[in-house]
C-alpha cells in the first residue's frame, strides 16, 4: 500500500569515508540518495533520516489462517498464490504464506498471513478467492482493530522499545525475488512443495519459510522505476525467506540446516528455464550466496560499483556481501 520502507525516504544525513557529513536528498547529492536506498551499508553511515508520513488508515485487521496439506494440495495452493497475487486485489492488502514442517511426512504446514486495511467487514469477501478452495482452516485468528492495534499485534504485544527482549537465534537464511513478468512454473511449484514436505519433514533442523507479496497489479512497491532507487526488484512479485535455526536456537547450527535450505531455494531455481530472471533480497542476507551482487541489484550493480569508487574509494564500508567498485 506505501511501498517499501526505503520509499518513504525523502532525505539523509551520511557519514562518508573521508569522514564528512553529505546530505542525499533527490536535489542534494541526488546519487548518494540513489545508493542508499537499497544499498546504504556499501557507502556511509546514516544517522539521520526524514521520511514521509502517511494517515492512519481507519480500520485495520491482522489475520492468520492455517491448514495442513499434502504435496498436490500445496503444489495447488501455491499456484493459487500466484494467480491471486496478480489479479486486481487491492492496495490494502498485505499478504504472505508462512510454511513449516507437516504434522507427517508428505504434508506442509501451510499459514496464510497478514494485515488488511480497509474495512473490517470486507476482508473475507477479498481473501475468498484464495481461500475458498483451501477449505476449513485448521485454526484461525482474525483481530480487527485500530492501526495502532495492529502495529502492537505484529509486535507480540508491545511497541515499547526501551527494554529489548534480548532474543537471538543461530539460524542461515537464504532468499529469493520471483519476477511477476515469469511467475514459478507449475514444474517448480510441485518440486518445491515436494521437497519442504518430504525432506523439510526428515530435516534435524528447525525452519520455517516465508513467501511475501510484493507484486500485484496496486503494488507501490512495483510502481516505482527500477532506476530510481538501488532496490532493483521492481518487477518482482513474491520475496522468500528461507530460514533454518537450530533447535535451541544456540550454537552451533547444524551442518544438515545449509544443505536443506540451499535444496529448498535449488527445487525452484533448478526446476525453472535457465534464463529465469530471478533475484535475492539483500536484507535477508546469505554470505554463501554465490554471485550476490547481481542477485541482490540487477541491472542497478554497474551504476553502484561506479557510485561505490566515487563515494568509497578505499573501501572503507567494504563487506562480504556488499558492493565492489
Amino acid at each position: 500500500m506505501w511501498g517499501l520502507a526505503l520509499d518513504s525516504v525523502i532525505s539523509a544525513d551520511v557519514v562518508l569515508a573521508n569522514g564528512t557529513i553529505a546530505k542525499a536528498s533527490k536535489t542534494q547529492n541526488p546519487d548518494l540518495f540513489f545508493a542508499i536506498r537499497g544499498a546504504a551499508g556499501s557507502f556511509g553511515i546514516v544517522v539521520s533520516t526524514q521520511v514521509k508520513t502517511y494517515a492512519a488508515p481507519s480500520s485495520a485487521t491482522i489475520f492468520n489462517y492455517n491448514y495442513n496439506l499434502n504435496i498436490n494440495a500445496a503444489t495447488t495452493a501455491l499456484a493459487n498464490f500466484q494467480t491471486y497475487a496478480v489479479s486486481n486485489i487491492p492496495a490494502q492488502l498485505g499478504l504472505e504464506i508462512v510454511l513449516s514442517k507437516g504434522s507427517s511426512r508428505g504434508t506442509v504446514n501451510f499459514g496464510v498471513t497478514g494485515g488488511w486495511y480497509g474495512a473490517a467487514n470486507q476482508l473475507n469477501v477479498t481473501l475468498q478467492p484464495f481461500l475458498g478452495p483451501l477449505g476449513n482452516p485448521s485454526w484461525k485468528t482474525v483481530t480487527p482493530g485500530s492501526y495502532l492495534d495492529s502495529a502492537k499485534n505484529l509486535a507480540e504485544g508491545s511497541l515499547d522499545t526501551s527494554n529489548p527482549l534480548g532474543q537471538h537465534d543461530t539460524f542461515y537464511a537464504k532468499s529469493l525475488v520471483t519476477p511477476q513478468s515469469s511467475p514459478m512454473s507449475q514444474t517448480a511449484l510441485k518440486a518445491f512443495a515436494t521437497y519442504i514436505s518430504n525432506n523439510g519433514y526428515d530435516a534435524n533442523v528447525g525452519w520455517f519459510l516465508q513467501i511475501e507479496l510484493f507484486g500485484g497489479s496496486n503494488s507501490a512497491i512495483n510502481v516505482v522505476a527500477t532506476e530510481d532507487t538501488a532496490f532493483g526488484h521492481r518487477n518482482s512479485l513474491f520475496a522468500m525467506q528461507l530460514y533454518a535455526y537450530s533447535w535451541d536456537s544456540n550454537p552451533p547450527f547444524p551442518a544438515v540446516g545449509f544443505t536443506f535450505i540451499d535444496g529448498v531455494a535449488d527445487s525452484i531455481v533448478k526446476n525453472s528455464p535457465a534464463n529465469w530472471d530471478y533475484g535475492a533480497y539483500e536484507p535477508y542476507i546469505d554470505d554463501r550466496l554465490a554471485n550476490s551482487e547481481f542477485l541482490y541489484y540487477k541491472t542497478n550493480l554497474p551504476k553502484l560499483k561506479t557510485l561505490k569508487a566515487q563515494f568509497d574509494p578505499t573501501g572503507v564500508f567494504n563487506s562480504p556481501t556488499g558492493i565492489k567498485p
